[in-house]
This record gives structure tokens, C-alpha cells and sequence, in this order.
């Protein structure tokens, strides 16, 4: 794989591309965008294509150098992933050390950085440091899902190349093409990736969220006179685990699909063919305010998910919120 066989991100590789065309090679750079969205795809290109031994403007995945960093046996490309639920100090230290050396096999060190906006404090002051004194022939990555998530004083120091969501096409295409995934669940998982393919493959592989998404005309409706549904529903949904938080967002889709509906604004992604008519249905009897509304309940009950709650009573509290008077 090179920059060639990338889906989607075509201006971020040509910013990548140019550079390396010119060799204007930055010292570090912040590489920012959602979650699964092709980052570290990016990166390992990136890596690739500054040892590539043709010293072209991409990859040229024949060369030793090229094979090695595709299957993560190059000594030259570091990658430092969290422990647990942080970046810790004596990582960034360990990563200090390797600099003592000279160069082992390729035209430059690459350091990617995954999730770096888990560098505690620590370690973000350590890795400070190199920063300000990047070492000869080194490259460093940051991957993050934002662009303020990290310290000002580390962001300053870096090149940052901001990521979009991936179109509803490129979502597709890398299910289909790259996943092996039929074209009918691609494009209707897609809907609700928010421009993710790695959140389009969990909910294609996970057969709660596929069964929610053919059923979730039945939640929208919920009556709020039926209290004994509304807890059953509850209960069902509270014992998710972690597919909930997808779910949720499947729902806050709906509703800005219901959105967009009301305000005759067209949906570039297209509606999920399953739920066409309660969209249509919400869309002309609903105020848009209260459509609103419920966008935002659904949001406010993400954020008490991450805390610690009582999950069923929360989407009790949801659901009674949501029901159709």
C-alpha cells in the first residue's frame, strides 16, 4: 500500500506529497481528526515513503525498506501507544534513550505517537523537551483525535495536518473494497459512521448494533402512555455494555436526519432506507425545535454515559423524554 492506494484525505496527501517532492520535511507533525478515519494509515505511508529507497514522492512497496515498515519489523519507525489509559513518562524517557543511537537502517527515525492526547502531564513536559530539540534525521507523529487535546506548548512546535470525516462513498469503498463487506450493510452502516470507517466496521460486526439499527423504528415511536415498553426497552439497552454509546449515536443520527428533513436540506449521505417514512413522518409533525430538542437529550445522556451511572435508570430517563405524547 502507498499514498496511491489511500481512500479519501486526498488534499492532506498532497500537502504530505509535496513535501516530500520538495524534501521540506518537518521535524514533527500533529496529524487531527476523528477516529478511525485512516491517521495511522496515513502515518505509516508517511514513514514509508521518507526510507523508501527510490527517495521518490510516495512508497514504492517493492524495496526492502518498504516491506519492512508494512509489516512493523523496520528499526527505524517507533511507535508509542498508551499503557492502559495513558501515555506514561518513562515511555517518553525509553523513547529518549533510542536517540543516543545512530540511524540503523533508513534515511529517518519516525516516531508516530498514537493517541496522543493521552500524554499525561508528565510525560507531554518530557516529550516537550524533544521537541524543542528535535533530534538529526527524525520525524515525529503525533496521532490525535483533536487539536486542542494536547498541550499549546507541544502544538506550537508542530506541523499540524487536520483529517475530515471520510465521505459516505470512501466509507463504503473501504468497506467493500478493503473489508470484504457486502455493499448493501456497507452503505447502510455508513449512514451512521460519522464519516468513520472504523466505527462503519464495528457496527457492521456487531450483530446488537446491525438488529438496533432494523429495529430502531420501533424506539422512536415509543408511546409515553406504554411505561412498561419504555423500561422493558430500558432494561434491554442498559445490559449493551460498550456498543451502547454506538447506539446512541445511531439515534442522534435519526434525529438530525429528521432535522435535515424539516429544513428541506438535502442529505448528501442519504437516508437509511429502513426508516425513510418515520423521518418523513417526525419531520412533518414535529417543530423543528423540539426535533432539536431531542438531538440534544440524546447528546446530554452520552456525556452522563461516560461518567458513573446507573445506565438502565439514564435510558429510562432518555426514552420517557424521547416518547411520542
Amino acid at each position: 500500500m502507498s499514498f496511491r492506494d489511500v481512500i479519501g484525505h486526498s488534499k492532506q496527501l498532497e500537502q504530505l506529497t509535496r513535501m516530500l517532492r520538495n524534501r521540506k520535511i518537518a521535524h514533527s507533525y500533529l496529524f487531527a481528526g476523528l477516529e478511525g478515519i485512516g491517521k495511522r494509515c496515513v502515518a505509516k505511508e508517511f514513514a514509508k515513503a521518507l526510507n523508501c529507497q527510490e527517495k521518490s514522492e510516495d512508497a514504492c512497496d517493492n524495496c526492502i525498506s518498504c516491506k519492512k515498515i508494512e509489516k512493523g519489523t523496520f528499526l527505524d519507525v517507533h511507535v508509542l501507544k498508551p499503557d492502559g489509559n495513558q501515555i506514561k513518562v518513562d515511555q517518553v524517557r525509553n523513547l529518549q534513550r533510542e536517540f543516543l543511537y545512530a540511524l540503523h537502517e533508513g534515511y529517518y527515525r519516525v516516531i508516530i505517537i498514537d493517541d496522543a492526547q493521552k500524554l499525561n502531564i508528565q510525560a507531554s513536559n518530557a516529550f516537550l523537551k524533544i521537541l524543542e530539540e528535535p533530534p538529526v534525521s527524525t520525524v515525529i507523529i503525533l496521532i490525535s483525535d483533536s487539536v486542542y487535546s494536547l498541550l499549546p506548548t507541544v502544538i506550537s512546535r508542530c506541523q499540524i495536518v487536520k483529517f475530515n470525516s471520510l465521505g459516505h462513498e470512501d466509507v463504503v469503498k473501504i468497506l467493500v473494497e478493503k473489508l470484504g463487506i457486502d455493499r448493501e450493510r456497507a452503505m447502510n452502516v455508513a449512514v451512521f459512521s460519522m464519516g468513520s470507517a472504523k466505527r462503519a466496521l464495528t457496527m457492521s460486526e456487531d450483530v446488537s448494533i446491525m438488529n438496533f439499527q432494523k429495529n430502531l423504528s420501533r424506539l422512536v415511536t415509543l408511546k409515553l402512555n406504554d411505561l412498561d415498553t419504555i423500561i422493558s426497552k430500558a432494561e434491554e439497552l442498559s445490559r449493551c455494555g460498550e456498543s451502547l454509546k454506538e447506539k446512541l449515536n445511531i439515534l442522534k443520527m435519526f434525529y438530525r436526519d429528521v432535522s435535515l428533513k424539516k429544513q428541506g436540506i438535502e442529505h448528501t449521505k442519504g437516508y437509511n432506507k429502513d426508516y425513510v417514512k418515520e423521518i418523513e413522518g417526525f419531520s412533518e409533525t414535529l417543530p423543528l425545535p423540539d426535533i432539536l430538542e431531542r438531538i440534544f437529550k440524546v447528546e446530554s445522556a452520552q456525556r452522563d454515559l461516560e461518567g458513573n451511572v446507573n445506565k438502565q435508570i439514564l435510558v429510562e430517563n432518555l426514552l420517557i423524554r424521547l416518547a411520542v405524547s
